[in-house]
């Protein structure tokens, strides 16, 4: 168990929370194959984050800042505007790397058939900074987004881009699912589905 304190993310919370993450994926396979560059991946979970998760879903980091998650809510997938997303294409474009965009098309593309059409909690990225990994951070961080998704009696999902992180994930009740037809040259995603609770606690 750790001692940390888990903050909610609030307001002005967007660059924090996307330095934590942006470090912690940095050798994020999926991240790399598609943004290509680690800065780029700092930039764009900022700009989610600020767009996203913190204002429509919900956010948390460790008050070490070596670990943060982004959830989004039943209904909130759509909370990022028009605006912000050719702000993000545009961020894609203007970093050098123009295969980025096609790439990300191309990945979402390719997961739409294998997302769950039920309602549910959606983990979009849960991350420990390479420091901080190895000491129970990123159960504790988990622990506490499952127990508010307990608390509203809702199933959750998530997508591993890494295997090592499977078993992790199944012991808090995750099972594997469909996998997609992914991009040629496209690394491997593990789709995870986890059934309702009730009550609260993983």
């Amino acid at each position: 168990m750790t001692d940390h304190v888990i903050h909610r993310a609030g307001p002005g919370d967007d660059k924090r929370v996307g330095r934590i993450i942006g470090e912690a994926f940095a050798d994020d396979p999926i991240s790399l194959w598609i943004l290509q560059k680690p800065s780029l991946i700092t930039r764009m979970m900022t700009r989610l984050a600020r767009a996203a998760y913190i204002p429509a879903g919900f956010s948390e980091f460790l008050d070490n800042e070596q670990g943060a998650t982004m959830w989004m809510p039943p209904g909130g997938s759509k909370a990022m505007s028009f605006g912000e997303q050719l702000g993000a294409m545009k961020d894609m474009l203007l970093t050098g790397v123009p295969v980025a965009l096609s790439r990300s098309t191309a990945f979402e593309k390719a997961l739409k058939p294998v997302k769950p059409k039920e309602p549910h909690f959606y983990l979009f990225t849960i991350g420990v900074v390479p420091e901080g990994q190895g000491k129970g951070l990123g159960g504790a961080l988990l622990r506490s987004g499952l127990e508010q998704v307990d608390r509203a009696s809702m199933p959750a999902f998530l997508e591993s881009s890494k295997p090592e992180n499977v078993p992790i994930y199944q012991r808090y009740g995750f099972e594997l699912t469909e996998e997609p037809d992914l991009p040629e040259g496209c690394p491997p995603i593990y789709p995870m589905w986890r059934e309702a609770r009730r009550g609260g606690g993983a």
